[in-house]
């Protein structure tokens, strides 16, 4: 078994997902700069050469990338949004809950979305993600 920094085992994981599943792309500051660094991190480095449409340099703007992210899910693509620094996952800490119970309210069950802990955060963030976003028998049941 070769032995990868967590930057390559998450590139690798990635790259692995945008080949297999054409809806998964990922969007975040700094990952889609050609010849550019690939992210604070290097996570996306070479796969904006490899999947040119599905990598998405946003601006800086953390609530932004996640609602771009939420909406997409929402319409059945799988987006993996990479945000530099765990603690700028704050900007968007309130943003998640109340687009959630929002989206739940007005959509019902087919607003269910699946999240994922973040990679990069502390462990106050991590909570945020495991929430549910729309429990199926409707809202707050």
């Amino acid at each position: 078994m070769a032995q990868l920094s967590i930057a390559e085992a998450l590139r690798q994981g990635l790259r692995e997902e945008m080949v297999r599943d054409q809806r998964v792309f990922c969007l975040g500051e700094d990952i889609g700069v050609r010849g550019g660094w690939g992210g604070a991190f290097t996570v996306t480095l070479g796969l904006e050469n490899e999947f040119r449409n599905r990598i998405i340099d946003t601006p800086i703007s953390e609530a932004g990338i996640f609602g771009v992210a939420l909406g997409a899910a929402m319409m059945g693509l799988r987006p993996v949004a990479d945000v530099q620094y765990g603690d700028f996952l704050f900007c968007a800490a309130a943003y998640l809950p109340s687009r959630r119970f929002t989206s739940c309210s007005s959509f019902g069950p087919r607003a269910l979305v699946e999240t994922s802990r973040p990679s990069r955060s502390s462990r106050n963030i991590a909570g945020i993600a495991r929430m549910p976003y729309c429990w199926p028998n409707g809202f707050f049941q």
